[in-house]
């Protein structure tokens, strides 16, 4: 059973980096908001995941959910090559918000081990290398990176979908729908009667379940959007800040400007100079 919606899993990469660790680094126990994909790529470390010491050796994936307490500790005569990741504001079917489909933290290798340390090394050389649109590179095998660990869990344990509360599926499955036509019709008159007129259900009902599973209003998940493509137009386009507000679905540009503002703390026009 697919558990990734291919029109609107769209991560946000919080951070992405590789590191050296020598013999006597350490760091304080934590845990994050997020998820975070740490990959030891060379050498080994001692980690301690919710009080369980690991010795954590090369080629060793670990998914780190949000709320899972860690740290790490190089003991002597040792060193450690790492890939971390961080990425949030992603939803995958049948599982809360930002978290992965994982029972354990360190992930048993399987089949296609291989293509998920080759893709780690490929993330190791764009971080590296910062060729053009490196960035965009780094997100593009990030996502191949989630799809081939997901791959890995699914042969390794299940993904277990059965116990998921129906009620809860039901929810995000018509989250995500309006979320894919909020991103298709961004640029548009759009309303929340208009969007839960197309998903069949009631505008109350939109509002409750979007904010519950999202996190955030449908109004200000659309006002989102539409900054963020307005500040991508204002900055790569020679368009008058007219244009661009009817480009994102304002019809009135003094109104886009206070949004825009609002937003950005500068109106469109300093923004576009600065």
């Amino acid at each position: 059973m697919p558990i990734i919606n291919s029109h609107t899993f769209n991560p946000e990469i919080v951070y992405a980096f590789d590191c050296w660790n020598s013999e006597g680094h350490f760091n304080a126990p934590h845990s994050h908001e997020y998820t975070e994909i740490s990959i030891m790529l060379e050498g080994e470390a001692l980690y301690t995941i919710e009080d369980e010491k690991h010795l954590v050796k090369a080629n060793t994936v670990m998914i780190f959910n949000p709320g899972v307490v860690h740290w790490e500790k190089q003991p002597l005569n040792t060193s450690a090559h790492e890939l971390h990741i961080g990425i949030r504001n992603f939803l995958l079917t049948g599982y809360p918000k930002d978290t992965m489909p994982n029972k354990e933290t360190i992930l048993s290798p399987q089949g296609n081990h291989h293509k998920i340390m080759d893709i780690a090394w490929n993330i190791v050389h764009e971080l590296e290398q910062e060729s053009l649109e490196f960035r965009a590179m780094t997100k593009a095998l990030t996502v191949q990176l989630i799809v081939q660990i997901i791959r890995s869990l699914e042969a390794s344990q299940g993904l277990n979908l059965i116990g998921i509360n129906p009620t809860l599926s039901r929810k995000q499955n018509l989250v995500t729908d309006a979320l894919h036509y909020i991103d298709r019709h961004y640029n548009e008159e759009l309303t929340i009667d208009q969007i839960a007129q197309e998903l069949l259900i009631s505008p109350t009902y939109l509002s409750r379940i979007f904010k519950e599973v999202q996190e955030i209003s449908v109004i200000n998940y659309l006002i989102d959007i539409r900054m963020k493509h307005a500040s991508t137009l204002l900055k790569e386009s020679n368009l008058a800040v007219k244009e661009v507000a009817q480009l994102v679905g304002y019809q009135d540009p003094l109104y886009f400007s206070k949004q825009f503002k609002k937003y950005f703390g500068k109106t469109p026009s300093h923004y576009k100079t600065s």
